[in-house]
């Protein structure tokens, strides 16, 4: 489901910007990425790239893994701790698309309309950020019974 919230969220119509209200141009957020590799913004492009399309797809994984191969959590200790780490920026990507619908609207002639595509990416970034704890909890409730 996070997957398909995702994939859905990266391809779905996210933002509308209104330039002195002729121009406007609607992009997703893979779109919206992609736009600051054109522009050449190398540096936004990294970090936007990082926490928006790197960190919620290795989560993911990540689970997937875990998910598919629940062998004895003691064999997982690394990965759960790895991914506890991860957890914490969990909802830094939703922050970052945020913050730069923030910066454009602090220009009186641009418009930011939020659409579809941002509460798809935050709902699963929400959702993925759920079923991490919840791993994360069965993995130290398993370790505390294998060490009895």
């Amino acid at each position: 489901m996070a997957v398909v919230l995702l994939l859905w969220g990266f391809l779905a119509p996210a933002l509308t910007v209104r330039r002195l209200l002729i121009f406007h141009e609607t992009m997703s957020i893979l779109s919206g990425i992609i736009k600051l590799l054109e522009v050449r913004e190398y540096m936004l492009f990294l970090i936007v790239g990082s926490f928006t399309l790197l960190f919620p797809t290795l989560k993911i994984g990540l689970l997937t893994y875990l998910a598919v191969y629940p062998s004895r959590a003691t064999r997982h200790t690394g990965l759960l701790n790895w991914l506890s780490r991860l957890n914490k920026f969990s909802m830094l990507d939703v922050f970052v698309i945020a913050l730069l619908i923030v910066i454009a609207k602090l220009d009186p002639l641009v418009k930011i309309e939020a659409h579809a595509g941002v509460v798809l990416f935050a709902a699963s970034v929400m959702l993925v950020q759920f079923v991490t704890i919840l791993q994360l909890r069965i993995g130290q409730i398993q370790i505390t019974v294998d060490r009895r």
